[in-house]
This record gives structure tokens, sequence and C-alpha cells, in this order.
């Protein structure tokens, strides 16, 4: 898998690929959307609040499932340099990406807010790479057709850097606090206890919200400068 002819006919840097470090992801903050539906039958939630959380959490456990898919067939793929174990592992991405990406739709629409920016620095940002990846990934027809195709095989690849486009970038370690900021989130709605909480649903909405851009800075803090190498 060396030779640069592999680039054009599979995708483009695989003959140049070096193993990275994916995060690996904790089991103890899993979301069970079964969980949430025991919650939802003892305490009374709005209907539409109750379908996007549920929805949210078993996106969340999707992403989630999909990510260490993908994360075992990556590190394969070193071991086997098989082209079917490469698609294998971008496979699980893609859907990873896909369930994040609905995911963030689903738990920012119960407060009808956007979650994605170009402009702000940090979550919002990151998400709009999201974004952009994850549209980038389903629309291999409409890129052949727009006057940027640069002749890919692929819209979406592995890199060296991470998940990339020829327009975007996201790290290992990026997809790794998105899926694990959805993990935990979810994690916390399942459970009634929260939704019993004396400020009820608006703290509940309020506290879950926050997660994501307090969480992203405190792992800004820690990881600059980080080598995924």
């Amino acid at each position: 898998m060396r030779h640069p002819v592999w680039n054009d006919y599979i995708a483009p840097e695989i003959a140049h690929l070096e193993r990275r470090t994916i995060p690996l992801i904790p089991k103890k903050i899993e979301p069970d959307p079964l969980q949430f539906v025991i919650t939802s039958m003892l305490i009374s939630i709005p209907k539409k609040d109750r379908i996007r959380t549920f929805n949210f959490i078993r996106r969340s456990s999707n992403a989630l499932s999909e990510y260490r898919q993908a994360r075992r067939c990556y590190y394969r793929f070193f071991n086997e340099r098989m082209p079917h174990v490469y698609l294998q592992a971008l496979h699980h991405f893609e859907c990873c990406l896909a369930c994040a990406y609905q995911g963030h739709e689903l738990l920012f629409g119960i407060k009808n807010t956007p979650f994605f920016d170009e402009s702000v620095p940090g979550r919002a940002e990151l998400n709009y790479r999201m974004h952009r990846l994850y549209n980038s990934s389903k629309h291999t027809e409409g890129l052949i057709k727009s006057s940027a195709f640069a002749g890919d095989t692929l819209t979406m690849w592995i890199s060296n850097v991470g998940l990339e486009t020829r327009n975007e970038k996201m790290t290992f370690d990026e997809l790794a606090n998105i899926i694990s900021d959805m993990s935990f989130t979810a994690w916390i709605m399942a459970k009634s206890y929260i939704w019993r909480g004396k400020g009820g649903l608006a703290e509940l909405r309020k506290a879950v919200l926050e997660i994501f851009p307090e969480d992203n800075k405190r792992r800004s803090k820690r990881g600059s400068g980080s080598n995924l190498g």
C-alpha cells in the first residue's frame, strides 16, 4: 500500500499513512436509551423534549459504537495494510460523524439554538467543521458535479492529521472530544434523578448544554500543543 498509485485509486494520502493515536473513550459513560425510556415513563416530560432526548441518547450511543469500531479497524489496517480494512475504518468514521451531527441537532433543538459557527473559536468552530465534514462525506455525487472537484476518489479520507477533506480537517483528539462529550451528556440525561432536580427541565437544559463549551475549554488548556504521534 506504499505505492503512490493507491492515492489516486483508493484514497488521498493512503500510501503515506502512518499510525497515530486515537483516544480511548471509557465505558463508564456509555449512554443507555432504554434507561431514558424508563425515566420518561416515571416522570412527565413534554412530548417533543422526550422524543428529542430519546433520539439524542440513541444517536450518542451509536456514535460511540461507531467510534470504537472505527478505532479498531484503523489499528487493524496498520497490522494488515489491506485496503478493505482501511475502507471499513472510513465507513465507521463516516457513520460516527453522521450520528454525532444528528445528535447535536436534536440536543440543541430542545432550546432551538445553533450549535456551530465558523467565526466563534472553540466548540462552535469545531462543530462547524463537523458539519462540513459530515456534508462532504454524504454528497459524493454533488462534489463530482461541482466546479471544485479535484478528482479525488473519496470526498473524505483518513489522513495523518485525522479526518480530512479538501477544505476541512479534524484531528482524532477533536473527534474524541465530541464523542466523549455527547456520551457523557446522554449518560446524564438518561437518569431519572436529573429530571427530578429542583430547577426542573429548564435547569437541566442549561446544565447539559453548558457541558460542551466548558468541557472543550478545559480540554484545550490541558491539550494545547499536543502531538497525535
